[in-house]
């Protein structure tokens, strides 16, 4: 194989645009100017018997990171990453975002994202100027930049870059109040230019898209409004909107009108929204939700959302034995099929239980219940019950927990964990092949020495599956070593697992894996040593032995 040198990359980037915002008042006392940085290099080899290799014999790496930090608040890293391992090249790339804050005002400038609420504008990414204001009760919002850039359609094999218009945006919210009491009113419009995109008309672009992939410019218009309310142990939100959407403002003509409430096939107005309403008395609340978003929902303003959805969520908790005791309820009513176009209705039951109790220092109890069912009923045509969907499934997990900590020099920690999964397909015609059980039992064991820098772990573990094909059962087992020298400069770790597999109760075979560890941290050096083994045996499948190790040097420049 010949050898290849690949410089994978320089990276520069200035990223505030994941919320590095910083207060003006505290650049006076800031540093003006720091850094870090570090470099490390890591060499792997690999060796398979019984399969074809996984992964190269041998692997380098050569890794440099600085960090220029400006004024405590400006990051400007700088990574350099040069190995053999692939062919493969990543080009630089720049983002510029900065946030200054001010008392009650924050600038948002650069690539920035805000939120009005969940329906208008959501976390959607956009280049160019926001502001956010909440001088005492009044409560102000604004954002104005491209939401998407142009990119235009590429027909070159194995291109994987989505075509998309240049899309413009700006959002108002005005509102008034305090987070836990306000209303909020906003506005957000969206739209692409049609003249950013040269071929987007071109029949033959059109094709090679396809029907599901086609490309038209958009607009988008959305009003909504979000409230909060909160008198003593009550509580009221709700977050709502209007969007009017049209998929092609490149088609004036008005085609013919469709069931529901369409302006046109290319124009829609669609709602959307949810509240919820909630009580809290001394060990207990309870809590309602409601939530509807029609098939057609759309703004531009957010990536993705679940539509045609109507949700209905019951939601009491509370604790138990002066709060030894916890415990949470959650009943959910789903349905789609909003405006009774579909064929069938799928509606859905959600329910789960968590319940924690500990009665002492030492005992620790946790059941969980999860329960999904699933249905289909009559739509816009008769269901045959060969085709019909129905399911249930259900889950239990139980957890007792055992602890013994003696004054800080020894913890021991016991815990049996039981699950089991009950999958029930109701259909008469799949459920044969579809039904499956699945029981699950382990044992854990942990035991840690402060004085001794050392710590030692097992487990014991019981997995079946159950089907109308097969019953597939494996039993395993796992124990581990951890021992610390040298104030813990030096840790070093073993491992090992053992699983046996059965299928109808007859041996299918068994795979061990083992991994060492090992680190040692010498002032700005830093080395590691890791090697894994897997050794599988089978009787269906190929036998093969698998041998993985590393090694890695560090040097913390600052």
């Amino acid at each position: 194989m010949k050898k290849k040198l690949l410089l994978a990359g320089l990276l520069f980037t200035y990223n505030f645009a994941t919320a590095q915002s910083f207060d003006v008042e505290a650049l006076p006392k800031a540093k003006k100017l720091d850094w870090s940085g570090s470099v490390g290099v890591t060499a792997t080899g690999y060796t398979a018997s019984g399969i074809p290799n996984r992964s190269n014999p041998f692997t380098w790496s050569l890794n440099a990171n600085v960090n220029v930090r400006v004024l405590e608040v400006l990051d400007l890293p700088f990574s350099l990453t040069v190995g053999k391992y692939q062919t493969q090249f990543t080009k630089p790339y720049l983002q510029f975002g900065i946030s200054p804050r001010y008392k009650w005002a924050t600038l948002h400038l650069g690539n920035s994202n805000l939120t009005f609420n969940p329906y208008t504008l959501s976390g959607h990414s956009f280049v160019g100027a926001g502001v956010e204001l909440k001088p005492g009760k009044f409560r102000f919002a604004a954002m104005y930049g491209r939401l998407n850039k142009a990119v235009e359609v590429d027909t070159s094999v194995g291109n994987t870059k989505i075509p998309s218009f240049k899309r413009m945006g700006y959002g108002v919210k005005i509102g008034y109040g305090k987070d836990d009491n306000f209303i909020d009113l906003i506005y957000f419009h969206a739209k692409d230019d049609a003249n950013s995109l040269k071929t987007w008309q071109d029949p033959e672009i059109q094709e090679f898209l396809g029907d599901a992939n086609t490309l038209t410019p958009k607009e988008n218009n959305v009003i909504g409004t979000s409230a909060k309310l909160t008198i003593k142990k009550f509580s009221f939100n709700m977050d709502a909107a209007i969007s009017y959407y049209n998929r092609n403002i490149a088609d004036s003509q008005s085609l013919q009108n469709k069931k529901g409430i369409n302006i046109s096939p290319d124009k829609k107005l669609q709602y959307a929204g949810k509240a919820g309403i909630g009580y809290n008395f001394t060990n207990f609340s309870i809590r309602a939700d409601y939530e509807r978003v029609l098939p057609d929902y759309v703004t531009l303003g957010s990536y993705f959302f679940t539509t045609d959805i109507e949700n209905f969520t019951f939601s009491p908790s509370g604790s138990f034995d002066s709060s030894k005791g916890t415990y949470a309820l959650s009943v959910g009513l789903q349905k789609n099929n909003l405006d009774k176009t579909k064929t069938e209705t799928t509606k859905r039951f959600i329910g789960s239980a968590n319940i924690s109790y500990n009665p002492s220092a030492k005992w620790a109890f946790n059941l969980v219940y999860n329960n999904f069912s699933v249905k289909q009923v009559q739509g816009t045509e008769p269901i045959k019950d060969s085709s019909r969907l129905r399911q249930v499934n259900q889950t239990f997990t139980f957890t007792p927990t055992y602890s013994i900590i003696k004054d800080s020099v020894a913890t021991h920690s016991l815990s049996v964990t039981a699950n089991y999964n009950d999958v029930n397909d109701r259909n008469i015609i799949t459920r044969e092949f579809t039904n499956m059980k699945a029981t699950m039992f382990s044992f854990n064991h942990s035991s840690s020495f402060v004085k001794k820098s050392n710590s030692i772990n097992s487990g014991l573990n019981f997995n079946r599956i159950k089907t109308a094909a097969s019953t597939n059962t494996q039993y395993g087992a796992t124990v581990g070593y951890t021992q610390s020298f040298f104030k813990q400069a030096l840790i070093t770790s073993v491992g090992v697992n053992y699983n046996m597999s059965y299928v109808n109760a007859v041996q299918d075979g068994s795979i061990i894996t083992g991994n060492i560890t090992a680190g040692y941290q010498f002032k700005k050096h830093a080395f590691s040593f890791n090697a894994s083994l897997i050794r599988s045996n089978s009787k269906q499948f190929e036998s093969y032995t698998e041998l993985t190790g590393s090694i890695s040097y560090v040097l913390t420049l600052r």
